[in-house]
């Protein structure tokens, strides 16, 4: 115990002077009675059924989101097909201008002279430097053409 002990306070603080209490006045006509609240006992059979029911509810809606989520993964890939395959058809229509035998037939159209034959030069890239061609004709041989 110590020597030095500090004054208690009150527990409720001092009434003002100047403040004065309301007098509220009760009609005596009107008598209540008092009601007797029951607290009502829920069965362990009816608690069991609110728990299966609340997780049968939970476990409707984990379904219906995953269905959903399904749906749209099936959307998705659709719409990766049409374009995978408007892309292929694209790709398909342009190397189809450079094939050998368009390029004939508009040399024909051109009324230019039809060649002999036509050879599909191989694509690569554009930092591979291309050799001379080979010519089965004549063709004069400068310095120029020479590497």
């Amino acid at each position: 115990m110590s020597v030095v002990s500090l004054p208690r306070r009150s527990a409720s603080p001092a009434p003002d002077p100047r403040s004065r209490p309301r007098v509220v006045a009760v009609p005596r006509g009107v008598a209540r009675r008092p009601v007797a609240r029951r607290r009502r006992v829920v069965s362990p059979l009816v608690r069991g059924a609110i728990v299966v029911g609340v997780s049968g509810l939970i476990a409707v809606a984990g379904t219906l989101v995953a269905t959903a989520r399904a749906v749209q993964l099936h959307q998705l890939q659709s719409q990766v097909l049409d374009a995978q395959s408007s892309y292929a058809a694209q790709v398909g229509s342009a190397s189809n201008v450079s094939a050998p035998s368009v390029v004939a037939s508009a040399a024909s159209s051109l009324h230019l002279v039809n060649p002999t034959s036509v050879t599909q030069v191989a694509s690569v890239s554009l930092g591979v430097t291309l050799g001379l061609p080979h010519f089965l004709g004549w063709a004069p041989v400068t310095p120029r053409t020479t590497r």
